[in-house]
């Protein structure tokens, strides 16, 4: 349970606040997990599962919220399977995802985004970080040795389409030193969601994405 202020009275509101309930179980060789909230004043119903199938592993769940006017849901279904090739361990991983408040098409805008308060809320709270509706990404850990893990990802908006392209590296330098570094190049035309959405004005601007680099070396003590 979070307990949240109205931003404008600053009292305590219901309407505000989260509590939910979730339950992990298993049945056989599958695990499930069911989740009942009120999140912001809005019933929320979650279900998720996954099982082994051939040795791969098979993701997928369901969160469907009701506004008032309608139930929206958004959902994912992943695989991920791992195997030898090079003499090096590998991870492969696909997933579909669709976020139902997502704007229906591409061609995004600023002005998109005015229209559609329940999408720009989700944004600026943190409870969806994508503007479109369908998705989907694909990356493979390679294990160069036991202690250098480099995995290349790729995130497409099939609308547009658009996409992010992601190295990560992962590296223990010693036994208190570790490096994490991932570098993203955003590709797509003007107005899409990862080339830059429209800024409406002035006319012919774009809040375009441009290549980033981060990188974290850690040290234990």
């Amino acid at each position: 349970m979070v307990s949240r202020r109205d931003p404008v009275s600053g009292d305590l509101s219901s309407g505000e606040s989260t509590i939910a309930f979730k339950y992990h179980g298993i049945a056989g060789d599958a695990e499930y997990d069911v989740l009942l909230a009120d999140n912001r004043g809005r019933d929320t119903i979650g279900l998720g599962a996954g099982l082994s199938i051939g040795g791969a592993i098979v993701r997928g769940e369901v969160i469907a919220a009701n506004t008032g006017d309608e139930w929206v849901a958004e959902w994912l279904s992943n695989v991920s399977y791992s195997w030898t090739a090079w003499g090096r361990n590998m991870t492969g991983a696909l997933e579909y995802y669709h976020n139902g408040w997502g704007l229906p098409a591409g061609g995004y805008s600023v002005a998109d985004l005015i229209g559609d308060p329940d999408l720009a809320e989700r944004l600026a709270r943190g409870e969806t970080f994508t503007i479109g509706r369908h998705y989907l990404a694909a990356g493979v850990t390679v294990e160069l040795t036991p202690l250098w893990l480099v995995t290349p990802n790729v995130f497409a908006n099939l609308d547009d389409p658009s996409a992010l392209f992601q190295v990560v590296v992962q590296a223990s330098l010693g036994d208190n030193l570790t490096l994490l570094a991932a570098g993203n190049l955003s590709l797509g035309p003007d107005g899409s969601e990862f080339g830059g959405i429209d800024a409406v004005l002035p006319p012919g601007r774009y809040f375009s994405r441009t290549a980033g680099l981060f990188v974290q070396l850690a040290w234990y003590f």
